[in-house]
């Protein structure tokens, strides 16, 4: 008999996401399979993923809220605790925990400081449209306008004369021309205070 592998329904994957919570008491948490805590324009989400295997997976990643669907530092655990089996959550969740503890990218077990995950971002940083345009946007938020200039020029070079550019990017321009216009009439906060409010409150609403 041919023993077929299915993903869990939500309510299962929920039941074992549960054993977390008293790990992530101080975060918000999200559809019953999230755990997400904001600190200003920045905001840090963990999660756990429905896989066909029917194993879950954690998985982390920053999404910078001053530019839309900006997402960085996503990152998987190691082979070893990468991906669990019903089977094995009870005996294997704190040991989970603990690799999420030492392997995730900022500390989950310590404050999410915005400046601190910038510095994060651009040690990570390659230059690829959607960092360019994540990391000018915080960096201005921020008020590191010299470095947020560089991100722009940046994003300038790598669609400047092309003719393949998609939607997305073609997004990611609009918001850098919206940028620097508010860099020059000193409107930063007031123009990325809009964007930053709409982002976190998708977020929330999962």
């Amino acid at each position: 008999m041919v023993v077929r592998i299915k993903a869990m329904t939500k309510s299962e994957l929920r039941q074992y996401v549960e054993a977390y919570h008293p790990f992530f008491s101080n975060w918000i948490a999200v559809r019953g399979e999230c755990f997400l805590r904001i600190s200003g324009p920045v905001a840090q989400q963990v999660w756990f993923e429905n896989l066909r295997s029917g194993a879950y997976r954690p998985v982390t990643a920053v999404s910078i809220l001053v530019a839309k669907k900006a997402v960085m530092l996503h990152k998987f655990l190691d082979i070893r605790h990468r991906e669990i089996l019903p089977r094995e959550h009870q005996l294997r969740f704190e040991e989970v925990f603990n690799a999420m503890r030492d392997q995730f990218v900022p500390s989950i077990i310590s404050p999410l400081n915005a400046i601190e995950v910038c510095q994060l971002c651009e040690e990570h940083a390659v230059e690829r449209v959607n960092e360019a345009h994540s990391l000018s946007a915080l960096n201005a938020y921020l008020g590191k306008f010299d470095t947020a200039r560089k991100w722009i020029d940046i994003l300038k070079r790598l669609t400047n004369d092309r003719t393949d550019i998609e939607d997305w990017e073609k997004d990611c321009v609009r918001a850098l021309n919206s940028l620097e216009e508010a860099i020059e009439s000193d409107k930063v906060k007031v123009v990325l205070d809009e964007i930053r409010l709409s982002e976190e409150s998708r977020l929330l609403r999962g």
